[in-house]
């Protein structure tokens, strides 16, 4: 029929739809965010989410999914830095049993990532908080000395597979894929620690690469399952995943010019006071419901 056209889905924004701030300070602080993120070997979203929330503007929820969306663009670039550039090798049979399992659950805490209360997420955001800092101020070799951990080594099985293998990766896969979307991080905060706990023969560089292989599918399922959900913006990760992946490339560059220890303190005294910040904030709150 004449003047008559086909009907295309409309690419328009919305103008009833909230506008987040991605103006140069968030760009800055995205790029800052993910410098030190993967200099200090993190996927960065413990930061990504107070940047999203207190600069962009972007509410609790969203700030976690579209955070997994920024992790999969850091990881992505981290990875092939580890893998093709330094040659290191990771553990494909680790990665293939964890991340079916890290993926199925990513799905299902998407979609509590919509239900679940505001307090209950902040409360395991907080907790994420400590843990990360609590981690990262006793892998100095000072703190490590004077806490009797220096030279302790981990390890309770052979990196080989097998049954206890098997079993122990599936469960270490569904803590993965629930804490990921809910905490908006991509999960590398518990593998490292959880690789490094149970298995003997595995060096710091391989179990990073794992990690990184791990977390990349997982953030980028979950970032497409959070989208899905409606806690997460497309619009505001395509003007924000380059400056992350851009420092994600600078922090690699860093690590073999600056004081990696001297960052890592100073890093993870800084989350432990947003962590005790937020923490009382909580409290605060609870007291005070109205």
């Amino acid at each position: 029929m004449i003047g008559c056209r086909p009907a295309t889905r409309s690419l328009s924004v919305d103008p009833e739809a909230p506008q987040h701030d991605s103006g140069p300070r968030v760009v800055l602080a995205i790029l800052a965010t993910a410098t030190l993120a993967s200099f200090l070997g993190i996927g960065g979203g413990v930061v990504y989410v107070p940047v999203l929330v207190a600069m962009a503007g972007v509410d609790e929820r969203a700030a976690r999914g579209t955070s997994l969306g920024l992790i999969f663009g850091v990881v992505t670039v981290a990875f092939l830095s580890a893998w093709l550039w330094s040659g290191v090798e990771p553990r494909w049979w680790i990665a293939a049993v964890v991340v079916p399992f890290a993926i199925l659950m990513t799905h299902v805490a998407a979609g509590w990532l919509r239900h679940l209360p505001l307090r209950l997420l902040a409360a395991v955001f907080v907790g994420v908080l400590l843990l990360v800092s609590l981690r990262l101020l006793t892998s100095l070799p000072p703190v490590a000395a004077a806490l009797g951990l220096e030279g302790v080594a981990g390890g309770l099985m052979p990196c080989e597979p097998g049954l206890p293998a098997l079993v122990v990766l599936a469960g270490i896969g569904l803590a993965v894929g629930v804490i990921g979307p809910l905490a908006g991080i991509g999960g590398g905060l518990l593998l490292l620690p959880l690789l490094d706990l149970f298995f003997v023969d595995l060096d710091l560089a391989t179990v990073r690469a794992t990690s990184l292989l791990i977390v990349w599918p997982t953030a980028g399922m979950g970032f497409r399952a959070a989208l899905r959900h409606g806690v997460a913006h497309a619009d505001l990760w395509r003007r924000l995943v380059v400056p992350a992946a851009a420092g994600a490339v600078l922090g690699s560059w860093l690590v073999d010019v600056l004081p990696r220890d001297a960052l890592r303190g100073a890093f993870g005294c800084f989350l432990f006071i947003v962590a005790l910040h937020r923490l009382r904030t909580l409290v605060r709150n609870r007291q005070n419901p109205g």
